[in-house]
């Protein structure tokens, strides 16, 4: 299978503290790659030195065997990098269909002169691009709210709205940092549906999690992070089954059963 990411012996050094800890990572073509560990294992850092909101220390990191680690954020979203935060990251006053439009800034040739001016290749472009922002609204269930302003959704409608921004270019990897935080359980479930249906169109995805029914019933494969290192890597029901991973998640291992979804 084609590898899409590589990471070779990654690591990220905030003065005397390492947040990653010489990591290998390889990624294949169609995967749904789930990341995961305790608070402080790095996971949200190792997704800030692949979309490049973060530099590394040392290591390397290749999408399609292009070293991409000395690459702008802007750059890699060119390549087809994009990705969610866990903190969210909209425009609030601007519309639900205007921040999905932001998200095709990439594919676009307009200049500020021809903006100015309303060119009629100005205007084909923007009706372009409120298509494509409308096709993608539908995608996440968001096509009543179109016209409203972002800040006046809801928590997990704001959340749909994020990934509708990341995907509506077909990006070739994208990142997702927790995006079933503060989501109740139907919620949960129609993000993993949305999930599969973007990796059905052939993107491929990485995925932050800390709930772990979605992480076990979504993911093809499972990275786990302690303390910035590696700690394990495979299938769903091995990582599930782990002691080392259920050792490192709270030291109990009934407890840590039942978040890894083994109860």
């Amino acid at each position: 299978m084609t590898v899409v990411l590589e990471m070779a012996s990654v690591s990220r050094r905030f003065g005397g503290l390492v947040a990653v800890d010489a990591v290998d990572v390889a990624v294949q073509e169609g995967e749904i790659r789930g990341l995961i560990g305790p608070n402080g294992a790095g996971k949200t850092t190792l997704l800030n030195l692949i979309g490049g909101q973060v530099s590394v220390s040392s290591g390397r990191i290749r999408l399609d065997g292009v070293e991409i680690a000395d690459l702008r954020p802007d750059r890699r979203t060119a390549l087809g990098i994009r990705r969610t935060f866990q903190n969210l990251k909209l425009f609030r006053d601007m519309t639900v269909l205007e921040n999905v439009m932001v998200g095709l800034h990439t594919k676009t040739r307009s200049e500020i002169l021809r903006a100015i001016m309303r060119s009629p290749g100005q205007r084909r472009e923007e009706a372009w691009m409120a298509e494509e922002a409308r096709r993608v609204l539908a995608v996440v269930g968001l096509s009543a709210y179109a016209g409203l302003q972002a800040a006046s959704l809801a928590y997990g409608h704001r959340r749909l709205l994020e990934i509708a921004r990341a995907i509506v270019a077909k990006p070739r990897l994208l990142l997702l940092d927790e995006p079933a935080a503060g989501l109740n359980r139907t919620e949960a479930a129609e993000l993993v549906r949305l999930i599969r249906r973007i990796n059905d169109d052939g993107v491929t995805i990485i995925l932050v999690e800390h709930h772990m029914d979605v992480v076990m019933t979504v993911c093809t494969t499972i990275t786990v992070l302690n303390y910035g290192k590696l700690l394990a890597e495979g299938l769903p029901d091995t990582i599930r089954n782990d002691p080392e991973v259920i050792e490192a998640y709270l030291g109990r291992g009934d407890i840590a059963e039942q978040v890894l979804g083994n109860a």
